[in-house]
């Protein structure tokens, strides 16, 4: 069961989105994003963000986040999937101008949203200081 869950991950993060394995959360990161960049997160596919959002800010990642997408040079998507025993949320990073992929994350085995984006946002930030 667990090579399935890694397959999808490897074809969602190339393809879109990204469901990833119990326990522990898969990333990509394929344009950097600049410190400071502003960022617009698009509430979609039951995802507000608004758990997101508070998890950035709290994590101190370096991003400015803006509520009028045309103000941004990234979006945010993600998506929430509920299985019988825990959550998987899926987060990719945009750039606004051209679609490019910047950074994808995915990340299962989490009872409540607020936990998982916590996660995500730490991801972030350690990728972001990391490559600046």
């Amino acid at each position: 069961m667990k090579s399935i869950v890694q397959a999808i991950v490897l074809l969602a993060l190339l393809g879109g989105t990204c469901n990833c394995p119990l326990a522990y959360g898969q990333q990509v990161s394929i344009i950097s994003i600049p410190r400071n960049a502003n960022v617009f997160i698009d509430p979609t596919n039951g995802f507000d963000g608004s758990e997101l959002k508070a998890a950035l800010l709290k994590e101190g990642v370096p991003l400015d986040i803006v509520s009028n997408r045309r103000m941004a040079d990234f979006e945010i998507t993600g998506s929430i999937q509920s299985t019988q025993e825990s959550l998987f949320l899926s987060v990719r990073i945009l750039n606004v101008k051209t679609r490019d992929l910047a950074w994808g994350y995915g990340v299962a085995g989490f009872a409540d949203s607020q936990g998982a984006a916590a996660l995500c946002a730490k991801q972030l930030n350690h990728e972001m200081r990391r490559k600046h």
